[in-house]
């Protein structure tokens, strides 16, 4: 009767700018990235992290 609905993945494709938390540079990396919780290299440091949003 009921349909249960999954998240659907973002395709948004903007430019989105984040810190990263390891050397603290300013990246923009794609907005789908962020949303979905994927792994982020920054170009910098050459490390990964997840972007969290704080609460």
């Amino acid at each position: 009767m009921f349909k249960k609905f999954g998240r659907s993945q973002c395709q948004i494709k903007k430019l989105l700018k984040v810190i990263c938390p390891l050397c603290n540079r300013l990246i923009e990396v794609p907005m789908y990235k962020a949303v979905n919780g994927e792994l982020i290299e920054c170009p910098e440091c050459k490390k990964n992290f997840i972007f969290r949003k704080d609460t």
